[in-house]
């Protein structure tokens, strides 16, 4: 290898540790972890979508994220249904991770639902992947559904 190529070679991977060392928000709207800057997502809406936006230092956000949370945290919360939300979220979702299942608050498996008659079906909760995450660490980072049944 010629003294040119090692120089551009070394330069490279200075520049790459450096860009791997700067951490960036990750940005959760309406409670979904997104893989999108708060800017990016932020230019294709209205201000009045916006109910409200707040950071939570880096610092805090370590507290329940690890390591994903050195960045910090942004959070959006907007006026706009659940299902226009989901269908611009889903495609860009930060973690590809599925909810966790718990009937009668205990942990089901992926196919839960199939152990449940639909007709004794009290109730279903869906919690989003920013709450399951505050309350129960990253091992919830898909976010949680629970499904209440009369027994």
């Amino acid at each position: 290898m010629n003294f040119t190529k090692q120089v551009y070679t070394i330069l490279f991977l200075f520049v790459s540790v450096i860009a791997y060392s700067q951490e960036v928000p990750i940005v959760a709207v309406d409670g979904y972890f997104i893989n999108l800057s708060k800017e990016e997502f932020l230019k294709d809406f209205n201000e009045s979508d916006i109910v409200e936006s707040f950071f939570i230092e880096p610092d805090s956000a370590c507290v329940f994220m690890g390591d994903y949370g050195k960045g910090g945290l942004y959070v959006i919360q907007t006026r706009l249904p659940k299902k226009v939300i989901m269908k611009q979220v889903f495609p860009i979702l930060y973690f590809k991770a599925n909810p966790d299942v718990f009937i009668n608050d205990k942990a089901s498996g992926p196919n839960g639902f199939n152990a449940v008659n639909p007709e004794l079906v009290d109730s279903i909760i869906v919690v989003p992947p920013l709450k399951a995450v505050m309350k129960h660490g990253m091992k919830k980072v898909g976010g949680m559904i629970r499904i209440y049944a009369k027994e």
